[in-house]
C-alpha cells in the first residue's frame, strides 16, 4: 500500500491540495513524504522475507538466518541517523526487540537447530561464521546427536512407507498407493565438524 501511494504521490498530493475534495486535513507536508518513503523502505526486508515463506516449498532451515539478516538491517537502520528520521529509528528499535522475541522462541523447538545442522550447506559453519558463542553452537550438535541418538541409530537403512488414498476426479476413492521414503540411518560426521574454530571439550 505504501509503495502504491508512493508511485502515485503528485496524484495523492493534487486530490488532497483540492478544498473542494474536502481531504485538505490529509494533504502530506514534505517531511512527512520523507517519511513515508523511509517506511517503504525499511519495510521491504519485511515483504521480502513473507513472500520467501509463503511460497510453495519454504525451507525451515532458512528460517535463522532470515531473522539474522532481518535483525541485521533493522539494527543497522536504527543507527542510521543520516538517513532517517528520529521516529523511524524509534519504531525500527522496537520492531527489533519484538523480532527477539521470536528468535529467542527459536530454541523452544529442536527442529529449527536440526534443520540447520542436517542442511548440506550450512551444517555448523552458519553459526560459526554469525559468531555464535562456543555454548550455542554446542547445544546445536548436542541437540542433533541426542536426536539421532534416541531415534536412528543403530538402525539399518531402509525404507519406509506412508499408504496415502487418493481420488479420482469423480471423488471416487482408489487404491491405497504406497508413497516410500529412504531413511537414512547414518549421519555423517562431517555434518556435525564443519569448523575447526569451536571445541565441544
Amino acid at each position: 500500500m505504501i509503495s502504491v501511494v508512493l508511485e502515485y504521490k503528485a496524484v495523492v498530493k493534487k486530490i488532497t491540495v483540492d478544498q473542494d475534495n474536502g481531504l485538505c486535513e490529509f494533504e502530506l507536508s514534505r517531511a512527512e513524504w520523507d517519511v513515508v518513503k523511509d517506511l517503504c523502505d525499511v519495510l521491504q526486508i519485511l515483504k521480502d522475507a513473507t513472500l520467501y515463506f509463503s511460497c510453495l516449498m519454504p525451507s525451515l532451515a532458512m528460517v535463522i538466518p532470515a531473522m539474522d539478516h532481518i535483525n541485521t538491517v533493522l539494527a543497522t537502520a536504527t543507527l542510521d541517523k543520516a538517513k532517517f528520521s528520529a521516529p523511524i529509528r524509534a519504531a525500527l528499535t522496537v520492531a527489533k526487540d519484538h523480532l527477539n522475541v521470536y528468535y529467542d522462541r527459536t530454541d523452544q523447538s529442536k527442529v529449527y537447530h536440526i534443520a540447520m545442522v542436517l542442511h548440506p550447506q550450512r551444517k555448523l559453519t552458519y553459526f560459526c561464521d554469525a559468531n555464535w558463542p562456543v555454548s550455542w553452537i554446542n547445544e546445536a550438535q548436542e541437540r542433533v546427536t541426542y536426536k539421532f541418538e534416541r531415534k536412528y541409530k543403530g538402525r539399518e537403512p531402509g525404507v519406509t512407507g506412508i499408504e496415502t488414498t487418493e481420488r479420482d476426479d469423480a471423488g471416487t476413492s482408489a487404491p491405497k498407493v504406497r508413497n516410500t521414503y529412504f531413511v537414512v540411518c547414518v549421519i555423517p560426521e562431517l555434518f556435525l565438524r564443519p569448523c575447526a574454530t569451536y571445541s565441544t571439550s
